[in-house]
């Protein structure tokens, strides 16, 4: 459920894997920084958990006495995006599998032996996703979260895998402590540049708000929209435009709050606009100019950003 720190923590095993099948840089950077989108609607991402809480605080209860559609339901939103999502992989699956084919890419053969083999090797690191849900889910801060994950890193890499090595297990490795280091100052300074990226749209937003761009763009909106469908469209338009200049929680905050009351005006499905939200906000990332995605892309692979 997290878009840019994905592209981070998986850009770097992602890519190298994906060159070595065949595909080229181009496609590969950018099958990477699309499909880390994708999460963000599926549960428990954190803009559906700050998108049904504002959209429940925005929502009057008279209007779900006056239509039982409005009758906001946070969990039902949270499983609200699974089939677009869904829809999504399939699309993204068929693309790259397309381009293997009309490629010509050397295939691998599937072994059940070799999969149980590598399952099982790679079983502890497949829990971390699962124990930053259960720990999120206990009441762990963020932060205190990140940083047991680290530690779960740590402890398998410099005592589990040597401990593996000395009994001559064939998936035993190390990780040597001058590789760990270089490791961190690379870490360091990429997060360093993501904050620079991350004030300056900070900076941006608040201008935003400040000249009132969002306000402006929905009452021209009602203004010159009289059609369900026409209004459903034209959000699509203004969403991808706000997406490429605000992050997606600053979005939820400042225009969620001015297109609820149309959208009931419309009778708009209340799910179905939260979906189309968070979905045009993902798009918003790898949109030019400044689709953060892009830079952190960027960044993390030391690519031009053109």
């Amino acid at each position: 459920g997290a878009s840019g720190v994905t592209i981070i923590a998986l850009g770097g095993v992602l890519m190298p894997a994906l060159m070595k099948a065949g595909y080229d840089q181009k496609f590969s950077i950018g099958l990477i920084a699309g499909t880390c989108s994708v999460g963000l609607l599926f549960p428990p991402a954190l803009p559906l958990l700050i998108y049904g809480t504002i959209a429940g605080l925005n929502i009057p209860a008279e209007w779900g006495r006056l239509d039982a559609a409005w009758q906001w339901d946070g969990g039902r939103f949270l499983v609200a995006g699974i089939v677009p999502g869904l829809v999504l992989i399939g699309m993204l699956c068929i693309l790259a599998v397309t381009i293997a084919i009309v490629r010509k890419m050397p295939r691998t053969k599937f072994n059940a032996m070799t999969l149980a083999k590598t399952f099982v090797i790679a079983l502890p690191e497949l829990v971390i996703p699962f124990g930053v849900i259960a720990g999120l889910a206990t009441g762990y801060q963020l932060s205190e979260v990140a940083a047991l994950t680290v530690m779960y890193a740590l402890v398998l890499e410099l005592v589990v895998s040597r401990l593996l090595i000395r009994l001559k297990a064939p998936w035993g490795g190390t990780l040597d402590l001058k590789v760990l280091w270089s490791m961190s100052k690379e870490a360091m300074a990429m997060i360093g540049a993501i904050f620079v990226i991350i004030y300056a749209s900070q900076v941006l937003t608040n201008y935003m708000v400040t000249a009132q761009v969002p306000q402006k763009l929905v009452e021209w909106t009602q203004a010159h929209v009289h059609s369900k469908i026409v209004f459903l469209l034209a959000i699509n338009v203004i969403l991808l435009l706000v997406g490429t200049v605000m992050d997606i929680f600053s979005a939820i905050v400042v225009v969620l709050p001015l297109l609820t009351p149309i959208a009931y005006h419309y009778g708009i499905d209340p799910y179905h606009l939260g979906v189309i939200f968070l979905l045009n906000l993902e798009v918003g990332y790898l949109h030019p100019p400044v689709g953060l995605n892009l830079f952190i892309t960027s960044v993390k692979f030391q690519r031009p950003i053109t």
